[in-house]
């Protein structure tokens, strides 16, 4: 029951992970292809950062090694 429970906690993990680094990728994109011509330097908080690298770390290692017990 306990790695049950623990196997649906790493695949929010890794769902959520998944999202995080995809909404950063969006706002780079949308950054980037602004119609305005002025394009505004992406800034990301220090906490969104280390969310961000978190994320990309989990989700590096997830394919890599894969979800074990």
């Amino acid at each position: 029951m306990l790695e049950s429970l623990l196997n649906k906690l790493f695949f929010l993990t890794f769902f959520m992970s998944i999202f995080n680094v995809g909404i950063h990728i969006w706002e780079i994109v949308r950054r980037l292809r602004s119609e305005d011509g002025y394009r505004k330097k992406y800034e990301v908080s220090t906490l969104g950062l280390i969310l961000l690298g978190l994320s990309i770390s989990y989700l590096l290692s997830t394919i890599f090694v894969g979800i074990k017990l």
